[in-house]
C-alpha cells in the first residue's frame, strides 16, 4: 500500500531553497534569514514555517524540523 504524506512545499528560487513545513512556529526559536512564521502572510502550499536552506549548515539545522513535519503528517 502506498502512503502519501504532505510535509509542506519545496520551492527553488535559485539563490536559496525555501521550504514551508507543517511545524508550529511557536514551538521553535525563529532565526533571521533561516526561519520565519508564514501563518499570517500569503504563500503557496501548506505549512506554517518557512525555512531557507542556502548551504549544508542550514540543511543540518533543518533536519530535525523536516522530521518533525514528517511525523506530524
Amino acid at each position: 500500500m502506498r502512503v502519501f504524506k504532505d510535509l509542506g512545499l519545496l520551492e527553488y528560487l535559485g539563490f536559496g531553497m525555501p521550504r514551508i513545513l507543517k511545524v508550529n512556529p511557536e514551538e521553535i526559536k525563529l532565526e533571521d534569514g533561516f526561519s520565519r512564521d508564514v501563518r499570517k502572510i500569503g504563500h503557496f502550499g501548506t505549512g506554517e514555517l518557512e525555512l531557507t536552506i542556502r548551504n549544508e549548515k542550514d540543511f543540518e539545522n533543518a533536519k530535525h524540523l523536516i522530521m518533525k513535519s514528517y511525523e506530524a503528517s
